[in-house]
């Protein structure tokens, strides 16, 4: 931590970007008072999200005796406060960045503190704009994920501290980007170059650095078997994906509205390995429960135990409450409904109240929190992207943690959540590359939509009997008695980009599929008997008729393969082939039928 500070006094601006639970937050203010005492600073801005600013004044005022204020409240009572609060910090968050960047320059900050950096990666939002349109002549972003699924997050988060550092990105990702024969992005090149224009602005430690400082950590995933009910609907949604995945292979392309249906049916998938509750609201069907507390029963029957429950999912969290309520657990309970202005004080009762022994937490409390009180993370589901993953054991493993950390993720066994494990270890490598120096290039296995479909076959549909997948070490591999013990399907990995995190909308009853062309040759080429081909044509005509016989079926036929021009208003078929041959040898047979007319 020492060197981390110095290492922003000496650069002025700088990416801090240890690993998440080393101290980031306790470094930057120690570099602000540093600034003070040695370059005359007089003010700090630190921009942080909504849970975590009363956070931040907590740790200001345990560590420093500076004057610190939360700028909060209508527009007018803000304005005031940018112009006429003379406190050493001044703390705001990312969402009134955008609406109040002209008063917060003419506040005139020495230095901006830009705490979990990574909300600007995405350089063309409002937040990212406004936030890179500060003035300011020092500079800190922290972050311990700075590079999460492409190299422009990293570019857009250096971009604020130096804009002319990586140059051009269009220039960046010429020379480092690695593209296939289609024109998609495969990997990246040349990453020691980024490495070394890095040095002089950006520190990052990782925690096997610092082992000694750091307890012992052990993941496990445990895996628990579903009930019938969940299976069922597990698969009737992972039929409904096959379906798809079917179409897209048959037409070449998705239209926006399959792409929807997609994406939800895949959250819902993912939904009902948790409960059937989450999906339909009336019914309970689960398991992940009754294991949930079978683990608690064993860890709170020591009366110094506290213990941490993440979900991506808030009807999840709602359960749990409920089960805890009914067995007189005290639980500080955080979810995206609960006012900012609430968030301290619950977490103050977890840390203090000896009587309160659970932290139960949707993805809204996996951002800065420091939960060290406990030793226990329980994920009741696994985010596609490991670095929310990694965010939320952080909020446990970190620098000042005494006791051996311990980390259970509970997956639904023979499930999405299943073949997913796999998923979580692809995108690390491009960290590592860039932010470690590790290695000098490294490919990716998506290439956008294409493979994302794929890929999609392997994570979201049953495959035939495979290798398995390895998921660390077996004794980090728990099956509960009873439970099948096949292992997880080999996947590709995914981008999290393309998944939603976000609750979906209430089911809607999937539309008739279209006439599927058969598996094997696609329709055109070659090969095969004509005894073959004269059953395939059959087969084809059959599934047609029974398409044209329902109406709302050849309506959605037509939008499929027609495509209106809006300048003109003709309409054009649209009739995606395996290639220029086909079209040809189509013609040919036509001229010659007609020719015999």
């Amino acid at each position: 931590q020492r060197e981390g500070v110095l290492f922003a006094l000496r650069a002025g601006r700088c990416l801090l970007a240890d690993e998440m639970g080393l101290g980031k937050t306790i470094q930057a203010i120690a570099a602000a008072e540093l600034y003070r005492r040695e370059l005359g600073i007089g003010s700090v801005m630190i921009i942080c999200p909504t849970s975590l600013k009363y956070q931040w004044r907590s740790e200001i005022r345990k560590f420093t005796d500076s004057p610190v204020s939360v700028i909060e409240g209508p527009m007018h009572k803000r304005r005031e406060q940018y112009l006429n609060d003379e406190n050493f910090y001044k703390v705001i968050t990312y969402n009134i960045v955008a609406r109040d960047y002209a008063y917060i320059n003419q506040s005139r900050p020495d230095l901006i503190i830009l705490d979990e950096a990574q909300r600007i990666k995405n350089w063309d939002t409002k937040i990212a704009r406004a936030v890179k349109r500060l003035e300011a002549p020092y500079r800190i972003a922290l972050t311990g994920t700075p590079l999460e699924n492409k190299l422009e997050d990293l570019y857009s988060i250096v971009q604020f501290l130096d804009q002319h550092l990586l140059g051009p990105l269009y220039l960046l990702l010429h020379r480092h980007q690695v593209k296939d024969e289609a024109g998609a992005v495969r990997g990246y090149r040349r990453l020691d170059e980024i490495n070394e224009k890095l040095k002089h602005v950006m520190i990052r430690r990782r925690k096997r650095e610092v082992l000694k400082q750091l307890p012992e950590r052990i993941d496990q995933h445990l895996l628990v078997p579903m009930t019938p009910s969940q299976m069922e609907l597990h698969n009737s949604y992972e039929s409904d994906v096959a379906q798809l995945v079917a179409k897209w292979r048959r037409l070449g392309f998705l239209k926006e509205q399959d792409r929807q249906r997609l994406l939800s049916c895949l959250n819902l998938m993912r939904m009902s390995c948790d409960s059937t509750y989450l999906v339909d609201q009336h019914t309970r069907h689960d398991t992940k429960i009754s294991e949930l507390f079978y683990i608690l029963e064993e860890r709170l029957a020591e009366p110094e135990e506290k213990v941490v429950i993440f979900s991506q999912w808030e009807r999840m969290t709602r359960i749990v409450s409920q089960e805890l309520e009914e067995r007189e657990v005290e639980y500080a309970y955080l979810h995206g409904g609960v006012p900012s202005t609430k968030r301290g004080e619950l977490l103050d009762r977890f840390r203090e109240d000896d009587n309160c022994r659970v932290f139960l937490s949707t993805d809204a409390g996996g951002l800065g929190l420091n939960l060290q009180k406990a030793a226990l993370v329980i994920n009741l589901d696994i985010p596609w992207n490991p670095a929310v993953l990694e965010q939320r054991i952080a909020r446990i493993f970190r620098l000042g943690q005494k006791r051996q950390v311990q980390v259970i993720n509970l997956i639904s066994e023979g499930t999405i959540e299943h073949r997913m494990l796999s998923t979580l270890k692809f995108k690390s490598s491009l960290a590592d590359a860039v932010l470690d120096a590790v290695e000098d290039s490294v490919f990716m296995s998506d290439r956008k939509f294409r493979d994302f479909m794929e890929n999609l076959e392997k994570v979201a549909t049953p495959a035939e009997p495979s290798e398995a997948v390895e998921v660390g070490s077996d004794s980090d591999l728990e099956v509960p008695q009873g439970a099948p013990a096949t292992a997880p399907e080999e996947e590709a990995p995914v981008t999290a980009e393309d998944w939603r995190e976000e609750e979906p909308e209430p089911v809607k009853e999937p539309s008739a599929p279209s006439p599927r062309q058969p598996k094997g040759e696609p329709l055109g080429a070659g090969g095969g008997s004509p005894r073959e081909l004269i059953s395939q044509g059959v087969s084809f005509l059959g599934r047609l008729a029974q398409t044209l016989a329902d109406e709302k079926a050849t309506q959605q036929l037509v939008n499929e393969i027609t495509e209106k021009d809006e300048s003109t208003g003709q309409t054009y078929l649209k009739i995606p082939v395996e290639s220029d041959e086909v079209v040809r040898n189509a013609v040919k047979l036509l001229g010659g039928l007609l020719g015999r007319l």
